[in-house]
């Protein structure tokens, strides 16, 4: 329900991405003090699924929590965050289905790597 109420939030509210996204962060804040990991992990999800996988260098957030660094390197670290906070809630079903997607993306990436080096070769 909290997550619908924040997509909610973002699409008739808020146009601002930053603000959205501290909103998520105050939310997983609020679900990780109260120990509930599985809705901290479905939280940071939000913030994962609004990034994509390119090399767009990323600047520091205002709170410090995540350096300047590529977008590809947040997501990922946002994913080993969720499959951490999934595990403390004893989610393993869905742990698995995050493992599932983070590594068949890498693995999608790492084959149209290889194509454009033997394209160009």
């Amino acid at each position: 329900m909290v997550v619908v109420v924040c997509q909610d939030f973002h699409k008739l509210e808020v146009q601002s991405r930053e603000l959205y996204v501290r909103y998520v962060y105050k939310l997983y804040d609020l679900h990780v003090l109260a120990e509930n990991h599985t809705e901290a992990g479905f939280t940071l999800k939000l913030h994962a699924e609004l990034l994509s996988w390119s090399d767009q260098v990323l600047p520091e957030t205002p709170d410090s929590r995540w350096p300047e660094q590529l977008e590809w390197q947040r997501k990922d670290a946002i994913y080993h965050k969720i499959i951490g906070e999934f595990n403390r809630g004893k989610v393993f079903f869905t742990n698995t289905s995050s493992c599932l997607h983070r590594l068949c993306t890498v693995e999608a990436i790492m084959f149209l790597l290889c194509h454009v080096v033997h394209a160009v070769i």
